[in-house]
């Protein structure tokens, strides 16, 4: 009975169990089903360009290639020729007279004071082109051989610092009429016009005036725009020269009188002791002091012979004094030095008041003064 038992209590539990799994292996459970998927990014298959655009009516409906056309070629009928029909000449009407220094003299011999002076001059070139043009002066002066006009092409410029020049041009020996420039180059003059009242270009070879230097001088008229200034202003007027070899262009009318002068002093000097000879080592020398003392020199000059003309210009450059009056002393150079100094013979003028005609004052001294 005890037997029974036990095996009932131990089998039941293991029948049940038995029963239970007999009974779930026949249930089928239904498995969950799976939610759709949901994409979360754009399909691939999406297009990726831009639908084109249905043209307008008329537009084109694709870019056209442009093919460029064959350049064309030129095929000249003829060739031009440049043919000159003649070649121009030039008559200068007056010529030019006297002898064109340069103011450049050049001396043989090696020892200074035994040299024997020569005085060169350099002839003009043949001009390129020519410039002309009708010139009048009105003023009080006489025009002749020894008193010319000048008519001046180009930029003053200053020579040893004692006066000024600018290139030199044609020299006209009547009152009016016309003037004839020679060039070597086209390009822009500027033209003057000048009258030496005192004919003080004349009086020396070594103040002539000629086709490559303008000497301004005392007394000397120049064309003006009304206005007389210290230092003196010219007028000038431009003349541009174009075209071929052997061109003419035509120059402006100058017209010019008394209006305007340069104002100064001149004469002739001469030294007759005999403590020396004059040459190109010794010189007789003028000197200008602003002051009685003769302390402050403004002005100097000098002369190689007896009797040339020295000249002081007071309103082109330089000190500009105008006409406020000068202080002049004149010497021999006695040991040529160059140097007022011991041994020199001089002569002290005193006061002297340039003038705009210039004030003309000749000098003469020998060996009564003696520094």
């Amino acid at each position: 009975m005890k037997i029974r038992l036990l095996s009932i209590l131990f089998l039941g539990p293991l029948l049940i169990i038995l029963f239970i799994q007999a009974c779930s292996s026949k249930l089928t459970v239904p498995t969950p089903s799976t939610p759709p998927l949901v994409a979360t990014n754009t399909p691939s298959n999406s297009p990726t360009n831009t639908p084109s655009t249905t043209p307008a009516p008329g537009s084109p409906t694709n870019s056209p290639t442009n093919s460029p056309s064959p350049s064309p070629t030129l095929t000249p009928t003829n060739t031009p020729v440049a043919t000159i029909t003649n070649t121009p000449t030039t008559t200068l009407s007056p010529t030019p007279t006297g002898t064109w220094f340069t103011s450049t003299p050049t001396w043989t011999g090696t020892a200074c004071r035994t040299a024997t002076p020569t005085l060169t001059g350099t002839a003009p070139p043949t001009p390129t082109y020519y410039q002309n043009g009708s010139l009048t002066y009105s003023g009080t002066g006489t025009v002749d051989v020894s008193h010319n006009i000048f008519v001046a092409g180009g930029t003053p410029s200053w020579i040893m610092g004692l006066s000024q020049m600018e290139a030199g041009g044609f020299e006209i020996l009547s009152s009016g009429g016309s003037y004839v420039l020679g060039t070597l180059f086209t390009g822009t003059y500027q033209l003057s016009a000048y009258f030496d009242y005192n004919g003080i270009t004349k009086s020396s070879p070594f103040n002539q005036n000629s086709w490559l230097y303008l000497y301004h001088v005392p007394g000397m008229r120049y064309t003006t725009t009304g206005a007389c200034t210290i230092p003196a202003t010219v007028a000038t007027y431009p003349v541009t020269v174009t075209g071929s070899a052997g061109t003419t262009t035509t120059g402006p009318s100058l017209t010019f009188d008394d209006t305007c002068s340069y104002w100064g002093i001149f004469g002739t000097a001469a030294y007759t002791g005999s403590r020396g000879t004059l040459g190109l080592c010794r010189h007789v020398f003028i000197a200008a002091y602003s002051d009685a003392a003769y302390t402050t020199q403004v002005y100097l000059t000098g002369i190689i012979s007896n009797g040339d003309t020295y000249y002081f210009v007071t309103n082109d450059g330089g000190s500009n004094t105008g006409l406020t009056p000068l202080y002049l002393r004149a010497w021999f150079d006695a040991n040529g030095d160059y140097v007022f100094d011991t041994g020199d013979p001089y002569l002290n003028l005193g006061s002297l008041t340039p003038t705009t005609n210039g004030l003309l004052q000749n000098i003469s001294f020998g060996d009564t003064y003696i520094q």
